[in-house]
């Protein structure tokens, strides 16, 4: 009878230091995320809108805001490059309400290979991305998709879930339906193995969080200026 892999033989991911490394946050004195409540592992709550619940808990992670030095305000847009959490194997692509979908396997530990996915929501994947293509950690793959005209209010932001690959049904079958209505124990919480310090505030409905937070890259714009 096969024992099942624990959470701590996940090792830790570099991801965050590598996504401010790779889209220079530290123009903007990059200090820490900052979440909402809705946007944090199984919560059941929105972050967006007029609030409100979720038809089910959220499977992962949303990164989409964060402070600079003496709290400046800020958020990913388009313009921000994803790296890959792990080394890994292309599975899968499909698609989300906002952009792509991208799908990798990892092994590692007493992990088997392909036991644990990673997956990065809405995003749009470089173009010459395809499912079988080996990505090592660190390594740019896709960037944020543009929100711009979507019948949403969300800003451009990265979805990371991770999940056990064996509780799933075969990976190239995947919808987001399905994985909605997959058991909530099928999902890792990712700061469990993402090194990152955030902090977590009140959503405030009355304030247009798009005109609160600064989009990194017109500020990135005038740095180069």
């Amino acid at each position: 009878m096969r024992t099942e892999p624990t959470i701590k033989n996940i090792p830790p991911s570099d991801f965050i230091s590598r996504l401010v490394e790779i889209n220079r946050m530290k123009i903007y004195g990059f200090e820490r995320f900052v979440f909402f409540p809705g946007m944090m592992f199984n919560s059941k709550e929105k972050w967006w809108g007029d609030g409100g619940l979720r038809a089910v808990s959220h499977e992962g992670l949303d990164l989409c805001f964060f402070e600079g030095e003496g709290g400046a305000k800020f958020r990913l847009d388009e313009t921000v490059q994803v790296p890959m959490v792990y080394d890994g194997v292309i599975v899968h692509m499909m698609d989300d309400f906002l952009g792509k979908t991208v799908v990798t396997q990892h092994g590692f530990g007493d992990f088997r290979y392909g036991d644990m996915l990673s997956l990065y929501g809405h995003v749009h994947p470089d173009p010459h991305l395809h499912v079988g293509d080996r990505i090592c950690q660190g390594d740019v793959f896709a960037c944020l998709s543009d929100t711009t005209g979507r019948p949403t209010l969300l800003p451009p932001h990265l979805h990371i879930s991770l999940a056990k690959a064996w509780m799933l049904p075969q990976v190239r079958v995947l919808t987001w339906k399905m994985l909605n209505q997959a058991d909530r124990s099928v999902f890792i919480d990712p700061l469990t193995v993402l090194n990152a310090d955030f902090a977590v505030v009140d959503y405030d409905r009355s304030v247009n969080v798009c005109d609160l937070y600064a989009k990194c890259s017109y500020v990135k714009s005038q740095a180069d200026t």
